[in-house]
């Protein structure tokens, strides 16, 4: 659990380094405070559905399988309705908010995904 928590700091300190350095100075007028939030938000919600589907393989081997793809279907859903919620509360940066969420999105799930197999494995 330690392992995916730093796992996770360190990628979201990756993208927020890069998101700082890339609309400072290769495209400042794209930039929107919406952004950090976009990844705080992600970066906890990731934490939590980890840390959630950890406790689920320690107590019930045999739950996991359902439990995380039901975790996964209700947490694709919160994602769809927030990034929507973003992008039609800043119309203008809405084409950014999209890209930026896919992004972090797709490199959080490969991090999620590959912690999950490696402690799926573990524990067979």
């Amino acid at each position: 659990m330690k392992r995916f928590i730093i796992q996770s700091t360190l990628l979201a300190i990756f993208f927020l380094i890069a998101g700082c350095l890339l609309y400072t100075w290769v495209i400042p007028d794209l930039y929107t405070p919406i952004l950090i939030f976009m990844l705080l938000f992600i970066y906890v919600i990731t934490n939590i559905v980890y840390a959630w589907l950890f406790s689920t393989l320690k107590k019930n081997n045999r739950r996991f399988t359902s439990s995380f793809m039901a975790v996964n279907f209700i947490k694709m859903f919160i994602y769809l309705f927030v990034v929507i919620g973003m992008a039609w509360m800043q119309r203008e940066h809405a084409k950014v908010i999209m890209g930026n969420f896919l992004v972090l999105y797709i490199s959080f799930s490969i991090m999620e995904v590959i912690a999950m197999v490696r402690l799926v494995k573990r524990n067979s």
